[in-house]
């Protein structure tokens, strides 16, 4: 180990120690206290814990980011508005900051990767654009007049990332206990899953490639085209979408709100239950409002695939449950074999888990995905408060399932920083039902697929 890993590793430890101390005191207190000073108590450390992990974590890169990501955009379940933004904007200092790789070791990993291919680049912009959980964006102008985002990774990312990701775990080992309103192990196992398919840039490119031939003339959706002959095993090169991040969407009017939150809904939840296929990775940096009202979609590095029996069963699960066909539900959640201990999990135990986990999309008119929506959801279907918890953890949940319900809590959670107004019922039964659109962009959407589906007759 060296020295810079081992001094991670003992700030762990030391964060580690410092809860284990505000732990026995909240024990010693917790028999005094009523039910909103329990509330308080239990935010006030949420926020004393996200300050302890940007210290400790700060110097880490892809799993830090990574974690920061997932933890400020799924805020805990936290119980008030306030502590949610300040648990938001604390940890939002482990990707928001400055990267530390400096830009002329970052181009000479370009033009190492490049190689002769380097000719076509007419300029590198000097300072990143972005800093990716294993790279830096940089915008550059190409010598036919188009501009391109460049991500590159950083040097020696591979052996940092594995070093990191073994502290991540030994953190959360040590606080396994410490702060038992949050499983912090799954989500550091998750994290390196995820972190670790990013570093794989040929899959990012093979997947990258599949959403631009799906979405090719979409009338809403916007995936950069690729820049193939800039593409390495360390160098992404696509066409640069220029505009702001959904992050600036809460400050827009609402019918704008209304229109990206559709789109977010469309992309994420629609492959999902459409196609099979989705992006696993939801977050406001992934996602470009651009000045046509169109909406741009990046990063595809966790995309994940199911096969054809499990993307129907989920299709049919979602949409007997929609229509109150409890018995259909059922029958279709014992056929996914989820249900390795039945005993653990009866029927209705059963069907008020999926009940919960698709209520948000499940009214039968426009309905608004507020804060107090997605904490809800994160209660009840992902912490260990949940009635839920320990009966799901003995069930057999394989790596598409568990995608799978992230993605739908990340999507739902992404929509809330904005707070869009939607039918999402009757457009989730456009993929599940083959129902009519009853929307603008629905319309949109609907005629472009007809018209795709007529020239490929044609040809």
């Amino acid at each position: 180990m060296t020295n810079s890993q081992g001094g991670r590793a003992g700030r762990l430890g030391v964060v580690a120690s410092e809860h284990l101390s505000r732990a026995a005191m909240r024990r010693v207190k917790a028999p005094f206290q009523t039910e909103q000073a329990r509330v308080d108590e239990r935010d006030r450390q949420a926020l004393i814990l996200a300050e302890d992990l940007v210290r400790t974590l700060g110097a880490m890169k892809g799993g830090a980011m990574k974690i920061g990501q997932v933890l400020s955009l799924l805020d805990l379940g936290l119980t008030s508005r306030e502590a949610s933004e300040d648990f938001a904007r604390t940890l939002s200092v482990l990707y928001d900051t400055a990267p530390h790789v400096a830009s002329s070791r970052m181009v000479a990993v370009m033009e190492r990767e490049l190689g002769a291919a380097m000719r076509l680049i007419a300029e590198v912009e000097p300072e990143p654009i972005a800093a990716a959980s294993i790279g830096q964006v940089y915008r550059a102008t190409l010598h036919d007049g188009r501009t391109v985002a460049i991500k590159v990774q950083y040097p020696d990312i591979g052996t940092a990332v594995r070093a990191d990701l073994k502290n991540l775990a030994l953190f959360a080992k040590l606080r396994a206990r410490k702060y038992p309103s949050f499983e912090l192990s799954a989500l550091v196992d998750e994290v390196s899953i995820r972190v670790r398919r990013e570093l794989d840039y040929a899959a990012e490119l093979a997947h990258h490639r599949a959403v631009l031939g799906r979405f090719a003339g979409h009338p809403v959706f916007v995936i950069p085209e690729l820049v193939e002959e800039l593409c390495t095993e360390r160098v992404l090169t696509t066409e640069f979408l220029d505009g702001p991040s959904l992050g600036a969407a809460g400050d827009l009017p609402a019918t704008m709100r209304d229109h990206l939150g559709e789109a977010v809904y469309r992309f994420y939840s629609g492959g999902l239950y459409e196609f099979g296929e989705f992006c696993a990775d939801p977050h406001p940096g992934n996602v470009v409002i651009l000045p046509d009202g169109k909406v741009g979609f990046l990063d595809f590095g966790l995309y994940v695939r199911m096969d054809p029996q499990h993307s129907r069963l989920e299709r049919g699960i979602l949409r007997a449950t929609l229509d109150g066909d409890d018995d259909l539900a059922y029958a279709l959640v014992l056929q996914t074999g989820f249900l390795a201990d039945p005993e653990a999990m009866p029927r209705q135990t059963v069907l008020e888990f999926i009940e919960v986990g698709v209520a948000w999309q499940a009214a039968p008119g426009p309905t608004t995905i507020t804060r107090d929506v997605a904490r809800a959801l994160t209660r009840k279907m992902m912490l260990p408060s949940s009635p839920y918890y320990s009966a799901v953890r003995r069930q057999r949940l394989p790596d598409a399932y568990l995608f799978a319900r992230r993605t739908e809590l990340t999507t739902c959670a992404l929509l809330a920083t904005f707070e869009p107004t939607a039918p999402w019922r009757a457009i989730a039964m456009e993929w599940l039902a083959g129902a009519p659109p009853v929307t603008p962009m629905g319309h949109l959407v609907h005629q472009w697929r007809c018209d795709r589906e007529r020239f490929a007759e044609l040809d």
